[in-house]
C-alpha cells in the first residue's frame, strides 16, 4: 500500500478523533484562562523580584567602589584600615567578611579580625588575579565561606591611588542569607517557591535545611534557560511528579536567573475537581483511538524511525554502524525504498571520506608541529614571495631581528631589495635568479641588511619556490636568520690567524738574527701583547651582546602570550560582527541580537586592550633596558624604578625558577650616571646566582638587592642564600676567564666585566664576602655627585 493510502486513512481516524473531543476543546479553553492568570501574576513577581534582588546588589557593589575611592581609605594603615573595614560592616549588614590583600596576595586586614588568615595569600583565586591584571572590579562565582559554611559570593574593587598606582585589593565576602528572607517574601501561594540560581545552574536561594551549606540544582527543564530570553514561563515536572508552572527573569549583576514557582495543581485545584469525569472518559476514548493509530502507523514508520536511528548514530560518529538491513528495506513503501537505499550509499560515501580526512589531518598536524620546533631551534624567521603580484610576508621575527615594528614595512619584494647593502645586492639577486631559472637546486645566500637605526646586519637567507603545471615559479617561501655575531667571530679569527702567521713569520726572522735584532724582538713582543688585550676586549664585548640577545629572546617570549589573546579575541570579535551582519542583511535584527552583539564587543575589546597594554609594558621597559646596554650615554635616572624595569626584562630567566628576588630602595632616589654599565651590573649579579648558587633542582632560593645613599656614595649590596664559595674561589672569582662552570656554558667573563665597570667605569670599589652553604654576599660601593643625586635634599 502507497503512503498516500495510508495517510488517508490515518485522516478518517483523525476526523473521528476531533469530533469526539469537542467538550474536551471547551474545557481545555477553561483551563488555559486559569493558567493565563497566574501566568501574569507569576511573571509580574518575578519583575519585581529580580528588581528587588539587583538593587540589593548593586548597593552593594556601589559601596566597594565608593570605599576604595575614598583618598583616606588609600593611604589608611593597617590599623586604621581594620577600623575602616569595621564601620562598613556594621552600616551593611551583608558581608561574611571583608578582606584587604596587597597586590602580590597577600591578606594585610581581614573583618572580622581572624589572625590565622593575616598573611595567607590570595594569588591561587582567578578573580583576584583578574582584579590585579585589569585593575578593575571582578565577581567571584559562588563560593562555601570557610567560616559559617554557607555559600558567598566575592567582589574585588582595586585600591588605586590618584597617581595611578595599585596599592591593594578590597574582597567583599557577600553573605547570601539576606536573599533566603527576600525570597520568602515573594512566594506566591502554599506551595509556592522564589529560586534564585546562577548561569551554570546552581541554586543560590533557597537552600536546603539538611546541610548546612548545601548548593542543589535547578531542574533540568530549565538549564537552558540562559541560551534563551530569561523573561519567560515555563512548566515543569518534578521528581515526585508534580507539575510546576515557573516564571522567570535575569538579574544583569551578576548575572543570576530568578524563577518563581507555583504548583499546578494548586492553581487548578477547582478546576480539576469539576472536570475529573469528563476527563476518565477522554481518557478512555483517547487510548483505545491511540492503539488503533499505532497499530496502522507501526508499519508506515518502521523504515523511518529506523533512518533516524542511524541517522543518529552518524551524528555520533558512529558511521560503522549506520546501515539499514535489507529486511527493513524491503519491508517499506516503493518511496522509503529509494530513501533506504540512498542513505545506505551516503552513509558508505561519507566513511570514506572521515577515513581520508582523518589520516590527511594527523599527517598536517605532524608537519606543522615538526616545522614549529625546527623555526623555534633555529632563531629563525619566515619571509614569503607571491612572484606575480610581488606582494611578501616577513614574520615579526625578521622585523624584530632588523629593528623594524610594524610588519607591513615591506609590503614588495622591491622595497626589501633597496635596504640590501650596494656591495651584496647583485650578487644575492643572481642567486635568486639562478635558483628561478633551475640553474641551481636550492636558493641559499648571505648579505648584510640595513636596520632601522641605519646600521647593517649579516643575515643568512634561503628559500623554497613553488611551481605551476609549466614549472613556471608561483612563490618563494623561506627563512632567515641573523648570522652578524658569527660573521663578526669569523673576521676576528681571521685577522688573529692572519696575526699568527706574521708573528710566526717575524719569530723565524728574529731566531736567525737573534743577537743583532733584539730590540725589534721586545717590539713585536709589545704588539702581541696589545693584540692579545684587544683580542680580550672583544670577548667581553661579545658576552655584553650575547646578554642582550638573551634579553631580546626573553622579551620576545613574554610579549606572545599576550599578543596571541588579542588575536583571538580579534578573531572571535570578528566572527560575532559578521554574524550580526548576516542578522540585519537578512533583515532578522531583533533588540537581543543587538544587545548580545554589544556585550560581545565590549567584552573583546575589554580583552585586546588589557593585552595590549600588557604587550606595550613590556615593550617600553625593554626598550629603555636594551638601550641602555648598548650605550655609553650617562644621564639622570631613579633606581628603583630603573631595577624594577631591569627585573621586568629579566622575568623569563627568573620565572623558570622559584626563586625570589627582594628589591630595597628608597623609591625617590636618583642619581648622575651610567645607566647602562649599572643596569650590567646588575643583570650579571642575577645571572652569576642562578647558574652557580643554586643546583638544578633547588628552589625557593631569595636573592636581595639593597640600595644605601651615603654622603657622596651610593651603595649596593647584592646577596644570595646558594651554596656559596670557598676562600680559595672568592680570591679568584674576578679574574678573566676563571669559571667553576664551565662544562656547562660558563665563560667566566662575567664577574670580570662586573669587576670593570665598578673600577674604571664608575671608580668605586667592590668586595665579596662568602662561605660555604651559607650564600655569597657582594658589596659595591658607586661614588656620585651629591648635587645630581636627589630632589628631596
Amino acid at each position: 500500500m502507497k503512503i498516500r493510502s495510508q495517510l488517508l486513512l490515518v485522516m478518517v481516524v483523525a476526523l473521528f478523533l476531533m469530533t469526539s473531543l469537542v467538550t474536551g476543546v471547551q474545557m481545555y479553553t477553561a483551563y488555559i484562562q486559569e493558567k493565563e492568570s497566574m501566568q501574569g501574576i507569576l511573571q509580574n513577581q518575578a519583575t519585581q523580584f529580580s528588581n528587588q534582588v539587583e538593587m540589593w546588589f548593586i548597593l552593594i557593589k556601589q559601596s566597594g567602589h565608593l570605599f576604595v575611592s575614598e583618598y583616606f581609605v588609600q593611604n589608611a594603615s593597617q590599623k586604621e584600615m581594620q577600623k575602616l573595614l569595621g564601620n562598613m560592616h556594621n552600616e551593611l549588614n551583608a558581608f561574611d567578611d571583608l578582606i584587604v590583600a596587597k597586590p602580590n596576595g597577600e591578606i594585610t586586614n581581614i573583618y572580622p579580625h581572624n589572625s590565622s588568615a593575616i598573611g595567607k595569600s590570595m594569588v591561587g583565586y582567578n578573580y583576584f588575579q583578574d582584579t590585579i591584571t585589569s585593575r578593575t572590579s571582578q565577581i567571584s562565582k559562588i563560593l562555601i565561606s570557610p567560616t559559617t559554611g554557607k555559600p558567598v559570593i566575592v567582589i574585588t574593587q582595586p585600591i588605586i591611588k590618584e597617581n595611578g598606582e595599585l596599592t591593594g585589593v578590597l574582597l567583599q565576602n557577600i553573605k547570601l542569607d539576606v536573599l533566603q528572607d527576600m525570597s520568602e517574601d515573594a512566594k506566591i501561594g502554599q506551595t509556592g517557591q522564589t529560586l534564585v540560581f546562577t548561569s551554570d545552574g546552581k541554586v543560590i536561594v533557597p537552600q536546603h535545611s539538611e546541610t548546612a551549606g548545601h548548593i542543589s540544582y535547578i531542574p533540568s527543564e530549565l538549564t537552558d534557560l540562559f541560551k534563551k530570553d530569561l523573561r519567560s514561563i515555563r512548566q515543569f515536572t518534578r521528581d515526585n511528579g508534580e507539575v510546576v508552572m515557573v516564571a522567570t527573569n535575569r538579574v544583569k549583576t551578576p548575572g543570576w536567573g530568578i524563577a518563581v514557582t507555583i504548583t499546578q495543581k494548586e492553581i487548578l485545584q477547582g478546576f480539576y475537581d469539576s472536570i475529573k469525569y469528563g476527563v476518565v472518559t477522554f481518557c478512555i476514548i483517547f487510548f483505545l483511538l491511540s492503539f488503533v493509530s499505532l497499530l496502522i502507523f507501526n508499519k508506515l514508520f518502521r523504515s523511518i524511525t529506523t533512518v533516524t536511528k542511524h541517522l543518529t548514530s552518524m551524528n555520533e560518529g558512529n558511521f560503522a554502524s549506520a546501515k539499514i538491513s535489507e529486511e527493513v528495506i524491503r519491508s517499506a513503501p516503493q518511496e522509503l525504498q529509494e530513501l533506504c537505499t540512498t542513505f545506505n550509499t551516503m552513509s558508505q560515501t561519507i566513511q570514506n571520506n572521515m577515513d581520508v580526512i582523518q589520516k590527511t589531518n594527523e599527517e598536517l598536524m605532524i608537519s606543522e608541529e615538526r616545522w614549529q620546533l625546527a623555526l623555534q631551534g633555529n632563531n629563525e624567521g619566515i619571509w614569503d614571495w607571491d612572484i606575480k603580484t610581488d606582494q611578501t610576508f616577513f614574520s615579526a621575527r625578521v622585523m624584530q631581528m632588523f629593528g623594524y615594528d610594524d610588519v607591513e614595512v615591506f609590503k614588495s619584494m622591491e622595497e626589501w631589495r633597496k635596504r640590501i647593502h650596494p656591495n651584496d645586492s647583485e650578487k644575492i639577486e643572481q642567486l635568486l635568479q639562478d635558483y628561478l631559472a633551475k640553474k641551481t637546486d636550492f636558493f641559499r645566500g648571505e648579505y648584510r641588511f640595513c636596520c632601522k637605526d641605519h646600521s647593517f646586519k649579516w643575515a643568512f637567507v634561503s628559500g623554497q619556490a613553488v611551481w605551476d603545471e609549466q614549472c613556471m615559479p608561483l612563490r618563494v617561501v623561506g627563512s632567515i636568520s641573523d648570522i652578524t655575531q658569527r660573521k663578526i667571530a669569523e673576521e676576528a679569527l681571521r685577522q688573529v690567524h692572519e696575526q699568527l702567521e706574521i708573528k710566526v713569520e717575524r719569530r723565524t726572522e728574529d731566531l736567525l738574527a737573534m743577537n743583532e735584532e733584539l730590540q725589534s724582538v721586545n717590539k713585536q713582543l709589545q704588539f702581541t701583547l696589545e693584540n692579545l688585550q684587544q683580542t680580550q676586549a672583544q670577548l667581553v664585548h661579545a658576552e655584553k651582546m650575547a646578554s642582550l640577545g638573551s634579553l631580546v629572546a626573553g622579551i620576545a617570549h613574554e610579549i606572545n602570550t599576550p599578543v596571541g589573546v588579542g588575536v583571538t579575541a580579534t578573531s572571535h570579535l570578528q566572527k560575532v560582527t559578521k554574524d550580526f551582519a548576516d542578522l540585519y542583511a537578512a533583515g532578522d535584527l531583533k533588540r537581543r541580537d543587538l544587545s548580545n552583539y554589544l556585550a560581545d564587543s565590549e567584552e573583546a575589546l575589554s580583552i585586546i586592550f588589557s593585552n595590549l597594554e600588557r604587550a606595550s609594558q613590556l615593550i617600553r621597559s625593554f626598550k629603555q633596558v636594551s638601550a641602555d646596554q648598548s650605550s655609553e650615554a650617562r644621564r639622570i635616572f631613579n633606581i628603583k624604578q630603573y631595577l624594577n624595569e631591569i627585573l621586568l626584562s629579566l622575568q623569563p630567566k627568573i620565572k623558570q625558577t622559584q626563586h625570589k628576588i627582594i628589591v630595597q630602595c628608597d623609591e625617590t632616589l636618583q642619581i648622575d650616571s651610567f645607566p647602562g654599565a649599572f643596569g650590567q651590573i646588575i643583570t650579571n649579579l642575577i645571572m652569576n646566582s642562578l647558574i652557580h648558587a643554586y643546583g638544578p633542582d633547588q628552589e625557593g632560593g631569595k636573592l636581595t638587592i639593597t640600595i644605601l645613599e651615603d654622603a657622596d656614595t651610593i651603595s649596593l649590596i647584592y646577596s644570595d642564600d646558594g651554596k656559596g664559595m670557598s676562600k680559595e674561589v672568592v680570591s679568584q672569582i674576578f679574574n678573566p676567564f676563571f669559571t667553576t662552570n664551565r662544562g656547562m656554558g660558563g665563560t667566566g667573563l662575567g664577574l670580570y666585566i662586573l669587576y670593570n665597570l665598578v673600577k674604571q667605569q664608575f671608580n668605586g670599589t667592590i668586595e665579596c664576602e662568602s662561605q660555604l652553604g651559607k650564600g655569597t654576599k657582594f658589596i659595591i660601593s658607586i661614588p656620585v655627585e651629591r648635587g645630581a643625586r636627589n630632589d628631596k635634599e
